[in-house]
């Protein structure tokens, strides 16, 4: 029997990059090339890595985007804060083989934080989760899994139900059309008692300014940072909408993580 919500995201909600890597060099400096096995596929993963990291980041992107837009964060993240960044590749996207697929999406991600954790001996509760869009429901919900020590949301949303409203609004029962418990971020969020960093666009026309607000409020933790910029749906850092660096932002960032301790080898 065909699960059709499951049909539906998976076709609509993922827009795939195949392999088209083309960095410069120079970015590449210090960036290792790593195959993980899920199941009966091939995950690829780009680890940055620093000389005696003050932390370690593992960085979930959105639907439309893969390792190679991340490459610039990746090496913002460990020149600024001396943290170690490890992005992956999603099933179909890049170099990772397989298709797209919503229910095995967060367990992948699990593997990846698991290989992480052998792969430098170090606890997930040391790890630093880091999500943007699509990649911000995978952050928390590994945050919340692992209990990690900080979680970064940027432009996300409550759960696919919700987005499955908005966007299809005029169908009878649209607000049916998605199980609400399809990427359920608010609920899981809740579970989590970690730092937060979570930011959201005013001008967000993809995913609504109010889903940053619910998760925010849906955390119960009590070190955890709110920023509403003025910007449409993109990264944190940059305020697009006016052209210029959110140095608010950038604030709060620094605060984050020079809170976070240094993880101590098993």
């Amino acid at each position: 029997m065909i699960d059709l919500p499951r049909a539906i995201i998976n076709t609509l909600g993922f827009q795939p990059k195949r392999q088209r890597y083309f960095c410069c060099p120079t970015m590449l400096v210090d960036c290792e090339e790593f195959a993980i096995e899920v199941s009966d596929d091939t995950l690829n993963a780009w680890y940055f890595t620093v000389k005696e990291p003050r932390g370690y980041v593992v960085a979930s992107y959105g639907a439309g985007n893969c390792v190679c837009d991340w490459v610039g964060e990746a090496n913002y993240l460990r020149e600024q804060y001396n943290v170690s960044v490890l992005v992956h590749d999603y099933r179909g996207y890049g170099k990772s083989t397989g298709s797209p697929d919503i229910w095995s999406i967060v367990n992948d991600s699990k593997k990846v934080v698991e290989w992480l954790c052998e792969h430098e001996q170090i606890n997930a509760t040391d790890l630093i989760m880091y999500g943007y869009s699509l990649g911000g429901a995978i952050a928390v919900h590994l945050a919340s899994e692992f209990q990690t020590q900080g979680l970064i949301v940027s432009s996300s949303f409550t759960c696919l139900g919700d987005l499955a409203f908005k966007y299809a609004w005029f169908l009878p029962g649209s607000n049916l059309l998605i199980p609400w418990d399809y990427l359920n971020s608010r609920n899981a969020i809740a579970g989590y008692y970690g730092t937060l960093l979570c930011s959201h666009g005013d001008h967000d026309d993809v995913i609504p300014p109010w889903h940053g607000r619910a998760l925010f409020d849906a955390c119960p933790s009590e070190a955890k940072t709110f920023v509403a910029m003025n910007k449409g749906h993109t990264w944190a850092r940059v305020d697009h909408h006016e052209g210029k660096k959110n140095y608010y932002y950038q604030g709060k960032e620094k605060e984050f993580f020079a809170s976070m301790r240094k993880p101590v080898k098993k």
